[in-house]
């Protein structure tokens, strides 16, 4: 099979007819032929991250358009490019970034065509995921002419990837606006593991989410009620223990407001405790319960504007009313594989 075709044909295959569930393999095929041009074959790790990063800061300095197909998350290079704009990371820092997680998919996914992954398996180059990558003779051998050619069909593909991705994303202004609110005073993930437990005692040993039990033997994980790939914060005013099934099945969507109602009674006692949290949550929220509840409903709002995209909201199982307490089916079905059945 791979005679009948030559090396530009192949490239023409993975630019039109790999998945494409962003605009990574575009990006790095343009990399990739900076590379070309100066004939380099082996190619540090730092210096691929610094030309791609390069790539999409050029790229959304000009417009600002999505990088991905998923209407309610950002790429990684989304995520640099905004940090670097609002002066959040350094240059240095944010090459770092992409060198330890920007091609976790695109470097060993990118010589496949629809779902076949064997055919071209190391044709344009090899890699040491960290290290390096070493194109082969089969890229290097591409004329300047077919080079060119390339480039083009890759830029093609790009400006029609952005274009399907800013459909799904009728208020991508708006988002970015509320994004940046937060990302302003936003601050690193850290681990809430040390939560953990105060969590589980203060929700009575049972998921937020679902409200059955908890199990012993089960490490159920803290979680931010509120995405916080738009809070961009820890805050514990925001923090539950749930199921990891049920945290796994929410994923990115919205719950409905009780849930925030549930919360924010939760805060509550909290706050009528003498627990340190107290005086966290008072800082955060407000120092009166109606300014506490105004507060929380502000952020609530803020994150599901911003995962509404093209007058649909993305609310958990799509339906704004549904609560996982209340879900028969869900309780059977975690009774029944709590027990070893399933």
């Amino acid at each position: 099979m791979k005679k009948d075709f030559t090396n530009y044909d192949w490239v023409q295959a993975i630019l039109l007819y790999g998945l494409n569930a962003g605009t990574h393999k575009a990006a790095l095929f343009k990399t990739l032929a900076k590379f070309h041009e100066q004939g380099i074959s082996t190619i540090h790790w730092n210096d691929l991250a610094k030309t791609y990063l390069d790539i999409y800061i050029n790229r959304l300095k000009k417009d600002p358009r999505p990088q991905q197909s998923n209407p309610f998350r950002r790429s990684v290079q989304e995520h640099i490019f905004y940090k670097l704009k609002l002066n959040q990371i350094k240059k240095d820092e944010a090459i770092q970034i992409i060198s330890n997680e920007g091609f976790n998919d695109v470097v060993p996914r990118f010589q496949s065509f629809g779902r076949d992954s064997n055919t071209l398996k190391n044709h344009f180059y090899e890699f040491d995921f960290g290290k390096k990558i070493i194109l082969t003779n089969n890229f290097l051998s591409l004329t300047k002419v077919e080079m060119n050619e390339l480039k083009n069909q890759a830029e093609i593909k790009h400006n029609m990837l952005e274009g399907a991705y800013l459909i799904k994303r009728d208020n991508f202004v708006l988002e970015n606006d509320i994004r940046a609110i937060y990302l302003k005073k936003g601050t690193e993930r850290k681990d809430l593991s040390d939560q953990r437990e105060f969590l589980i005692a203060y929700q009575g040993n049972i998921c937020f989410l679902c409200g059955q039990l908890l199990l012993k033997d089960e490490t159920a994980p803290v979680e931010h009620l509120l995405q916080r790939d738009i809070l961009k914060h820890d805050k514990e005013w925001n923090l539950t223990v749930s199921h990891e099934i049920c945290n796994r099945d929410k994923l990115d969507a919205i719950v409905g407001e009780h849930y925030i109602e549930k919360l924010f009674f939760r805060n509550e006692n909290i706050i009528g405790s003498n627990h340190p949290w107290k005086s966290k949550i008072i800082k955060d929220l407000g120092k009166t319960k109606a300014k506490r509840r105004k507060t929380l409903f502000y952020h609530y709002n803020n994150v599901k504007t911003a995962l509404t995209h093209s007058g649909k909201t993305n609310y958990w199982m799509g339906n704004k009313d549904y609560n996982r307490e209340n879900d028969k089916f869900f309780h059977r079905f975690l009774t029944i594989k709590n027990n070893g059945k399933i």
